[in-house]
């Protein structure tokens, strides 16, 4: 193969991988709109007759993590495009079922369609698209997973407004549902056409532009397990997770620790993002701020997954990991501030950076740079999978501290958090000792 045939294998698959990258962007804009769910509360209460409509939130996120698992074993049968079909006829069965009959059937059409059919759809549709996109970008691992779920993360503001503005021209939420699910479907079928897996060197082509180099060296079994070795084979300095591939994540100690530590992080995220509107009003801001700051956390949430996908490239996951735990605790201890003075402005300070942490970026790079391609969607999701816990203790805790019991859920929260940080030290140990001998690998 000549100098300029390599050179355009690696120019065509930088164009593709891009259009992925963008088109992935999209389908995750749509998906993501199942984080919409408190600007919708008041709405679906007025607009069906409704005067509780329970944990929903709640549910769907257990129904989410269950999406995410499946998709990411039956990726192993099925092309991705299958799963992003599967999932858009989830997601237009789910929206369209309660527009139709959420003011005839009540609260359990929310619970059976909403969110057990919706987040069934959107774990799938996550899985389908993150799992196979993200293996394209081995040398920009955290920017492509900040700029896929940025579209995951402003979804409830761009598309969650667009709904409350569709509803006060139809003046019924249900209409406007319908039409979100008609349009997720055939726009997430379409993008679906185009979905496949990079060829298995893609890390070697884009970091050399050929296909056809030098055979890659083996390493010996002692250097190719364990963490002490002293010598990277070729193919692991292309793509340094080779050599950790085969890795069972529920048998590595760093994988363990992070699922509890991410855990944590996702009892306190849940619990903030699932509240926002209520919270805000409780603390003397507007109804119309409350519901505009849903979207504003959401917009943050989501442009700071650039920034944290950008900083992973560049200063590695470690530093992120601590980064984003100081971070959150700030943000945290902002909160409750708010709460002990009655200052609504620290409450939206605290909003806006107290769910760093829970951001899907950082375990997305994570699971990638750590454990390699081969496995890469079923890792995610089982890291994923934490929010399957987070949503049952939140649950829980909720139940027991009753509704209004916010101060005292927000003070957990921040032990919580501050369990974290200590973990993310433990976890730069963990990662130095893995990594030892490979010098690309930033520490």
């Amino acid at each position: 193969m000549t100098a300029s045939t390599n050179t355009l294998t690696r120019q065509a698959l930088s164009r593709k991988r891009l259009v992925l990258l963008v088109l992935g962007m999209i389908c995750l804009l749509f998906i993501g709109l199942i984080y919409g769910y408190s600007m919708f509360v008041l709405p679906m209460r007025e607009d069906f007759g409704l005067d509780d409509i329970g944990p929903v939130f709640y549910i769907m996120m257990v129904a989410f993590c269950i999406g995410t698992l499946s998709c990411s074993f039956m990726l192993k049968r099925f092309a991705p495009r299958i799963m992003m079909i599967v999932a858009a006829i989830l997601f237009a069965i789910a929206f369209c079922t309660t527009g139709l009959l959420g003011e005839r059937v009540g609260v359990s059409v929310l619970y059976v369609s909403y969110a057990v059919l919706g987040g069934l759809a959107s774990g799938a549709g996550y899985t389908a698209v993150v799992g196979t996109i993200v293996p394209w970008f081995p040398d920009r691992t955290g920017l492509a997973s900040g700029l896929l779920l940025l579209g995951f993360g402003i979804s409830s503001l761009l598309l969650g407004n667009i709904v409350l503005f569709m509803r006060s021209i139809t003046g019924n939420i249900g209409t406007v549902f319908v039409g979100v699910g008609i349009a997720g479907a055939v726009l997430s079928f379409l993008l679906s056409t185009l979905l496949t897996h990079p060829p298995k060197n893609i890390a070697q082509i884009m970091a050399t532009g050929s296909a056809d180099g030098p055979e890659p060296s083996i390493a010996s079994p002692s250097e190719a397990n364990g963490s002490t070795a002293n010598i990277a084979s070729d193919e692991e300095r292309y793509d340094p997770s080779v050599r950790f591939e085969n890795d069972n994540v529920l048998k590595t100690p760093i994988f363990l620790i992070y699922f509890v530590a991410y855990t944590l992080a996702s009892v306190m995220g849940l619990g903030v993002i699932g509240s926002i509107a209520s919270d805000g009003m409780m603390l003397g801001l507007s109804e119309l701020f409350s519901s505009t700051l849903v979207g504003l956390v959401a917009l943050s949430n989501g442009l700071i997954r650039i920034v944290l996908g950008a900083i992973i490239d560049r200063k590695g996951v470690p530093f992120t990991y601590i980064l984003e735990a100081i971070v959150t605790l700030l943000g945290m201890l902002c909160i409750l501030a708010s709460f002990i003075f009655g200052l609504p402005t620290l409450y939206v300070i605290g909003a806006l950076s107290s769910i760093v942490i829970y951001n899907p970026v950082l375990s997305s790079a994570f699971v990638r740079l750590r454990f390699g391609a081969k496995r890469y969607p079923i890792n995610l999701a089982i890291v994923n999978f934490c929010v399957l816990p987070a949503a049952l203790i939140n649950i829980v805790v909720s139940s027991i501290l009753g509704p209004d019991a916010r101060f005292e859920f927000f003070v957990i929260a921040a032990i919580n958090l501050g369990c974290v940080f200590i973990v993310s030290l433990i976890f730069k140990k963990l990662w130095a000792k893995d990594f030892a001998g490979i010098d690309s690998v930033k520490k």
